[in-house]
C-alpha cells in the first residue's frame, strides 16, 4: 500500500495527540505556577517552562538552571534568589 505525505497529510484524522498528551502534561506544568509567581517579581530573571514540564531559570549573569521538580524550584528560589534580590541589597 502506497501512502501519501504531504501538507496536511501527515496523520490521519482519526489520530488524536494533542488532546491526550495535554491531558498527562497539565498537572505538572500547574505545579510550578507558584515558582513562576515569585520569578515574576526578581528584575533581571528570565525564566521559562519547557515541554513536558521543566521549568528554566535563566540568571542575568547567563548561567542557566532547568528544574524537573517544583519543589527544588521553590527552594532555589526562596534561598538563592530572593536572598540577591531583597530591596536592601539593590
Amino acid at each position: 500500500m502506497r501512502s501519501y505525505v504531504g501538507p496536511g497529510n501527515c496523520l490521519p484524522s482519526s489520530v488524536r495527540v494533542k488532546g491526550f498528551l495535554s491531558l498527562l502534561t497539565t498537572p505538572p506544568r500547574a505545579a510550578f505556577g507558584t515558582v513562576k509567581r515569585q520569578l515574576h517579581s526578581c528584575p533581571g530573571i528570565k525564566f521559562g517552562l519547557l515541554y513536558p514540564a521543566v521549568l528554566r531559570i535563566t540568571l542575568p549573569s547567563g548561567d542557566t538552571h532547568r528544574f524537573e521538580d517544583p519543589t527544588a524550584a521553590n527552594d532555589f528560589v526562596n534561598t538563592k534568589l530572593k536572598k540577591a534580590v531583597t530591596p536592601s541589597a539593590v
